[in-house]
């Protein structure tokens, strides 16, 4: 540029709001775009990686055009299934609740309780907790009962030391009796068979285990409705020093309190 000559005119060129300047005296592109990403080559980038749909009508069918359109039928509807009365409780009732609040076993090291019966218009559910303290076991032997407080069945199923798990019977005033180590881990499940009353099928709740306790919950469902008179609740756990131990509930007042049971619809 010479002095004192004419500048070369150039445009003010801005760079507000993103405005890229112009060389050609023509005003800035925004790149700041309606979705705010800003960098134009960005999004390009973006739109380039994403699939667009193809439009059918462009497609060309040659070999696939002769094949009849199959008729969309009605889809096929499985039947709910409902379990036996034998197996568990109606899946349609609201239970009437007796609270039982028993201790069916009471020691230093462990605590089963019996906290409630569910009753049902075909039978009870018996709610139960227990609860183990860890004594003077080394950590092998309570990483063994850590094994069998979750695996209850193991050593049954194995047949190395019988009737050492889990047990619960029943005893109704009639002296009809009832086990849950009378049947196989699925109960009465797959069974269509109504077996000779009474059954008693138990359901554990979960667990949970720590350095030094171990806890869970577990409900017996009971078939039929017991009758009037004693009904005595059994347990045994001989794996964790549990001797055989009982209760004595009223059979009559769980009968009675199978009035107030509330179905959630008429029909059901």
């Amino acid at each position: 540029m010479a002095a004192g000559g004419d500048r070369d005119s150039v445009p003010s060129r801005s760079t507000h709001q993103g405005v890229v300047p112009g060389g050609d005296g023509r005003a800035g592109l925004d790149w700041t775009g309606k979705d705010g990403l800003g960098d134009p080559g960005r999004r390009c980038r973006r739109s380039a990686g994403r699939s667009q749909p193809m439009d059918p009508r462009t497609l060309t069918v040659t070999f696939f055009q002769d094949f009849p359109i199959p008729a969309s039928g009605p889809r096929p509807s499985a039947p709910r299934f409902e379990p036996p009365p034998w197996a568990a409780p109606p899946s349609y009732e609201l239970p009437a609740v007796v609270h039982v609040g028993k201790f069916l076993h009471h020691s230093p090291a462990m605590v089963m309780a019996l906290r409630s019966a569910e009753v049902f218009s075909t039978g009870c559910s018996l709610n139960l907790s227990w609860i183990i303290r860890r004594g003077e076991e080394d950590e092998d032997d309570w990483a063994d009962k850590h094994a069998l407080f979750f695996q209850p069945g193991m050593r049954l199923r194995r047949g190395t030391v019988p009737f050492s798990g889990l047990m619960f019977g029943v005893q109704f005033a009639d002296g009809s009796k009832a086990s849950t180590g009378a049947r196989g881990p699925h109960g009465f499940m797959g069974s269509t068979e109504e077996p000779e009353p009474p059954t008693l099928v138990l359901n554990n709740g979960g667990g949970s285990g720590a350095p030094d306790e171990l806890a869970g919950s577990g409900t017996l469902w009971l078939w039929p409705l017991p009758p009037a008179g004693d009904l005595r609740l059994v347990a045994q756990w001989i794996d964790f020093g549990m001797e055989e131990s009982s209760i004595t509930l009223d059979g009559g007042q769980l009968r009675q309190a199978a009035a107030g049971v509330q179905r959630f619809w008429p029909e059901k």
